[in-house]
């Protein structure tokens, strides 16, 4: 089942962060990654269901293939097409850099390349995929805490407790400083069925939250939160994602559409606009781009992945 709510919501993270690299006002438009972040968990809360209700081996492998297919192909298309263009340039990289960068750990090291520096958030994703096989499999070996929610929670303070005694204000781009956010998603998928707000509250709240995020876009809220900024934004996107599930639009094609192309402009954005400017010519360059990409890159992977690989 497929909420148009939640495509809404993905088009606007992906707007908050495109026109804050824009310069197009959103001066905290970037918090749009933490609304994917949220978004991303809740959408893995499914998978973490079915991980253990298979609960083998091989379930879980598929899980981390499946994951694969749908990051890999169009990332390191992107990483390989942007460090030719470097090299090119007479800026190749080193391989330590194309190292770091290729195994996802370059959110870990001082190697910043800004046309590349927009991807230490696939590295986070990726270490979270790697996780949930963990979780999954530490759930269902312990016999202590049957309800998966409770256990989620336990999950979400470790998590939280990571990012506040082992994270540094100075490093926020590291993965146990923001997992936090994506667990944060995947308890919310474990509290959807508590929640029922009803259609016209859900309308009121989702159409609130969603002017109110606008809004939060134009400031930056670490000005007034300091560090407890990703935990208000998360309990914020959290109550959007959880009141965006009754929403239906008379538009649903138009953001299911751009919602499918939201990766491939996060990942082409950046070094789209660097090399081409952020004027009219870099940002539809950046659309055409991203639907190419969407059709001849991730589409054909998609279906792959679909054809063999079941959970």
């Amino acid at each position: 089942m497929r909420f148009e709510g939640l495509d809404i919501i993905r088009c606007l993270a992906i707007s908050g962060v495109f026109l804050f690299h824009c310069e197009f006002g959103f001066k905290a438009g970037y918090i749009g990654v933490d609304m994917f972040f949220v978004l991303s968990g809740f959408l893995m809360g499914g998978y973490f269901d079915k991980l253990i209700d298979q609960s083998t081996l091989r379930s879980k492998i598929s899980f981390l293939i499946r994951r694969g297919l749908r990051i890999w192909p169009l990332y390191y298309a992107v990483l390989i097409a942007t460090g030719i263009v470097l090299g090119l340039d007479g800026r190749p990289l080193s391989f330590l850099e194309w190292s770091s960068f290729l195994l996802y750990v370059n959110n870990y090291t001082a190697y910043y390349i800004e046309e590349l520096g927009h991807l230490w958030s696939l590295c986070i994703e990726e270490h979270f995929y790697l996780a949930i096989p963990l979780v999954v499999l530490v759930f269902t070996k312990q016999k202590l805490i049957e309800s998966r929610a409770l256990f989620l929670v336990i999950v979400l303070m470790g998590a939280l407790f990571l990012k506040h005694f082992f994270s540094h204000p100075d490093a926020p781009f590291t993965s146990h400083a923001r997992v936090y956010e994506l667990f944060a998603g995947v308890l919310l998928y474990q509290l959807k069925p508590m929640v029922s707000l009803g259609k016209l509250y859900s309308r009121i709240i989702f159409c609130s939250l969603l002017l109110a995020a606008v809004l939060i876009m134009q400031i930056d809220l670490k000005e007034f939160l300091g560090e407890w900024t990703g935990i208000v934004l998360g309990l914020v996107f959290s109550l959007l994602i959880l009141s965006s599930l009754q929403i239906q639009t008379p538009i649903t094609s138009f953001f299911y559409h751009f919602s499918n192309l939201s990766y491939g402009i996060y990942l082409i954005h950046v070094p789209v606009l660097i090399f081409l400017g952020n004027g009219l010519l870099g940002i539809i360059s950046c659309l055409i781009l991203a639907v190419f990409c969407r059709n001849v890159i991730e589409v054909p992977f998609l279906n792959l992945r679909d054809k063999y690989l079941t959970i």
